[in-house]
């Protein structure tokens, strides 16, 4: 099963796997246990949590941003940023949106700063191969990572 499929279909329902506890406290854990580390699971998994997101919203950020950490074109943005635009997407692709104020107020850094970094994430992911995006977000596999885009429900690249 695609991750955004998996990760959306489990947005009602307890997904601990195996773990003791439910996603909010493997959440809350997660975030206590790595208060200290700025790598991308960890800021995404802490900025979701501060904005009240789920477990699923918090892995599908953290997707997005470790991809987003392999384009040499985003060298110049901090984990930080990468990983604030990434949150920012992930809360409208899993339509829990967050505005760019709910973010950035959070995090302290400029809104100007993550809508650039969310706008060249966007404009990346037109370069991963067709069966990155399906991995991530799935779709079918007779059409190109194009079409399947086209039918997701990205926010607006307005701040």
């Amino acid at each position: 099963m695609p991750k955004l499929k998996h990760l959306l279909s489990t947005k009602s329902r307890d997904e601990s796997q195996g773990r003791n506890e439910p996603d909010a406290a493997y959440l809350a854990r997660m975030v206590r246990e790595n208060a200290t580390r700025q790598n991308f699971s960890a800021l995404t998994f802490r900025f979701c949590y501060g904005l009240g997101l789920g477990l699923h919203t918090a892995e599908l950020a953290r997707i997005i941003a470790g991809n987003a950490g392999g384009y040499t074109s985003l060298d110049r943005y901090s984990e930080l940023s990468l990983s604030a635009a990434s949150v920012y997407m992930a809360s409208h692709v899993c339509r829990v949106p967050r505005t760019l104020a709910d973010i950035v107020g959070l995090i302290g850094v400029s809104a100007d700063v993550v809508h650039t970094a969310y706008t060249k994430i966007f404009r990346e992911q037109e370069r991963l191969r067709d069966a990155e995006w399906r991995d991530i977000f799935g779709g079918s596999p007779n059409l190109s990572a194009a079409q399947i885009r086209r039918t997701l429900p990205f926010p607006p690249l307005a701040s």
